[in-house]
């Protein structure tokens, strides 16, 4: 099967800087796509690499505005002409299967349609969906300039983009329900963040002492961790993922180190004992929950959104979102009754398996296969 997966800007395997999970996902995804004798290319909207065509891995990239290079005019006219460059780039590869995601849907869509080839999208949030969008603020000149430019060229999220699609993508059952919600019309499959992650053979850990979450922003929960790590004061607590902060920096907010962006958490991570995900927003899901669990750590998630389904819905991780104290008298009986919750974590554990690339990519294989059939 020869797929196309539409991006606004693709960061390869080798590329060090700062990517969101969602990306990791979809590019570990794609990849898992590809060694399972698919042909995949990925078009990029913007010239990440600066290169027209490369191999990623098993996918081969093509960068459709490397042609205005990457400066701001350059982007705003690589967004103008993609709707064109896409249209001769489809017509001349012919695809099976066309998937995009974010702000790239609504032209994808619309291109393929015309092109006669069917088209999903790929939603890891809940951006795409009517009302939702992106943030800017009206007294930024710098988020104006974003606005217009998406506004009037490829579009901005948040507005009709799904209606040009055939079927939807989603990372959990949670999102793919929000989805249904809207679109109950449409074809919707999920695809959990696929791993691709060594798993441990230790033990879990004996006593805890060393806590740990990803991000710094109030959504994700970080206030409720700095009050959380007031009342533990025996306890260390890190936060990575901080942006402001660069190489190995770090600074002190409410007892609570605070780390920046790590390329691979993995190594820091098993220095730790308990991975918490205390996020107030509804997450689409918690990538970094299973990450912890196959390298054997203890994770405490909100009840928030697709948190659950990281830890395999097991009641005794999960915790009232926005609630510190519930987090305290959750992390308090952590520490005086360990064994309490290593059941339910070896549960979780084992749960996670059905996350692999292989799991993942077999069943999303299957599920295009019958789309294209449908289709013809």
């Amino acid at each position: 099967m020869k797929i196309v997966f539409v991006t606004p800007a693709y960061r390869p395997s080798f590329h060090n800087e700062g990517k969101g999970g969602g990306e990791i996902s979809n590019q570990i995804l794609m990849q898992g796509l590809s060694k399972k004798k698919n042909r995949v290319l990925i078009l990029s909207m913007l010239p990440v690499i600066q290169k027209t065509v490369y191999r990623d891995g098993h996918v081969i990239v093509v960068e459709l505005g490397m042609v205005f290079w990457t400066n701001s005019l350059g982007i705003i006219l690589s967004m103008f002409f993609f709707r064109t460059m896409l249209a001769r780039f489809l017509k001349r590869i012919t695809p099976d299967i066309v998937i995009a995601s974010t702000s790239t849907v609504k032209v994808a869509g619309k291109v393929s349609r015309e092109q006669g080839v069917p088209v999903g999208a790929m939603v890891r949030a809940m951006e795409n969906l009517p009302g939702y969008g992106w943030d800017w603020s009206k007294t930024s000149i710098r988020d104006i300039v974003k606005y217009l430019s998406h506004r009037f060229s490829i579009g901005w999220p948040g507005g009709s983009e799904i209606d040009e699609v055939d079927f939807i993508i989603s990372n959990s059952e949670f999102l793919c329900k929000k989805y249904l919600q809207s679109y109950p019309e449409k074809e919707n499959f999920t695809v959990y963040p696929p791993l691709d992650i060594v798993r441990s053979s230790a033990s879990l850990p004996s006593k805890i002492k060393k806590v740990m979450m990803v991000g710094t922003a109030k959504d994700k929960g970080f206030d409720i961790f700095c009050n959380v790590a007031k009342c533990f004061p025996q306890l260390e607590f890190h936060a990575i993922g901080d942006r402001s902060l660069t190489g190995g920096d770090t600074r002190v907010v409410d007892g609570v180190v605070v780390h920046g962006w790590i390329y691979d958490p993995i190594p820091f991570v098993d220095t730790m004992d308990l991975v918490l995900v205390p996020s107030i927003c509804e997450e689409a899901f918690g990538r970094i929950a299973v990450e912890a669990l196959c390298r054997k750590k203890f994770v405490l998630v909100s009840s928030q959104g697709g948190l659950p389904e990281a830890v395999g819905r097991q009641d005794n991780l999960i915790v009232k979102a926005n609630d510190t104290n519930c987090w305290v008298e959750k992390i308090n009986d952590f520490i005086e009754n360990n064994n309490k919750y290593k059941c339910s974590t070896f549960k979780a554990i084992k749960l996670t398996r059905q996350f692999t690339i292989e799991n993942q990519a077999e069943g999303f294989i299957s599920y295009l296969k019958r789309i294209e059939l449908y289709f013809k």
